[in-house]
This record gives C-alpha cells, structure tokens and sequence, in this order.
C-alpha cells in the first residue's frame, strides 16, 4: 500500500468538518483515506486549545 503524505491545509479541512460535527473521526478516516493517527496530533491540540 502506497502511504500518502498530507498537507496541513488537508488535514485541517478534515479537523474542521469533524469539529463542526458534520462527520465523526472514524468517518472522516475512511472518506479522506487517513488513519487516526494522522489526525491524533491535530486532534490533541484542538481539545487543549493549543495551536496546530
């Protein structure tokens, strides 16, 4: 299997739409084809309010 690189602009958009509620994170794993651990760390930071 071919591992793509993300782009923060990518992941971010996926955050978004799993912040906003409008899709779930196991959802957003299989529609964006990323594994929870790509989004773990952005994921992190938006629930302690840190900077991405």
């Amino acid at each position: 299997m071919h591992k793509r690189k993300h782009t923060a602009a990518e992941k971010f958009t996926i955050i978004q739409e799993i912040e906003s509620g409008h899709i779930g994170v196991k959802a957003a794993t299989q529609k964006f084809g990323v594994t929870k651990t790509t989004l773990a760390k952005p994921l992190e930071a938006l629930a302690c309010n840190m900077p991405l």
